[in-house]
């Protein structure tokens, strides 16, 4: 099973208009790193990716849901 950490990393930026550079401030992480795990090319770590949830208030369990797809 595969989850989308990345593309769901990337819904959540996008959703509230923040750049990579805006993340990158907030976090403390570099650009590189973002724009690698958004695109799925690097699987975070742990406490990166619990730093990831802190900053857009989501759970960590966010990140391992399936998404339902909607096929109507």
């Amino acid at each position: 099973m595969t989850y989308d950490i990345g593309g769901k990393l990337k819904t959540l930026r996008k959703a509230r208009k923040l750049t990579l550079k805006q993340v990158a401030v907030a976090t403390g992480f570099s650009l590189a790193l973002i724009s690698q795990v958004e695109n799925n090319n690097i699987m975070p770590p742990i406490p990166t990716l619990a730093k990831f949830a802190e900053f857009y208030r989501v759970k960590m369990t966010y990140f391992f849901t399936e998404q339902e797809i909607n096929c109507a």
